[in-house]
């Protein structure tokens, strides 16, 4: 079974994409059968309520510094209601003060041209970066 990111048109992927989307293992769902089950259990679109996944939220326990992230492969956007969200999210937690000493690092996105690092360029919030400086960025030091 091709695995089919949810608003993404269906294609082939290779086993390397497959896996790094999620499968069935241990009893463990997929992102795909999730989504599936969300829109089939959950209110509709049409009746104002929306759902968006975060890929990942990165904090450093030490310097007490957070931010969220999203990936996207080739070169995908986010969808106008997603950008529209995490644009809420980053003006309310930069504004909070219900964080008391974290610190919010801002919602980034990173955009793969194809899938990795290894088959096209790479972008943190639309400016082109290298593998290197992504990680220097991400480890919040």
């Amino acid at each position: 079974m091709d695995l089919v990111l949810a608003g993404e048109s269906a294609t082939a992927l290779t086993e390397r994409e497959k896996k790094s989307f999620g499968h069935v293992s241990k009893g463990f769902y997929t992102d795909v059968e999730l989504s599936d089950w969300v829109r089939a259990k959950l209110p509709l679109p049409n009746t104002g309520y929306a759902v968006s996944d975060v890929d990942l939220c990165l904090y450093n326990c030490r310097t007490q510094n957070f931010m969220f992230i999203e990936v996207k492969r080739k070169n995908f956007e986010c969808k106008k209601n997603q950008r529209t969200f995490f644009a809420m999210l980053h003006k309310r937690m930069t504004k909070s003060n219900h964080i008391d000493t974290w610190n919010f690092n801002g919602f980034h996105l990173l955009t793969f041209e194809n899938t990795w690092w290894t088959d096209g360029k790479a972008y943190l919030d639309h400016r082109e970066v290298t593998e290197q400086e992504v990680i220097k960025f991400f480890s919040m030091e």
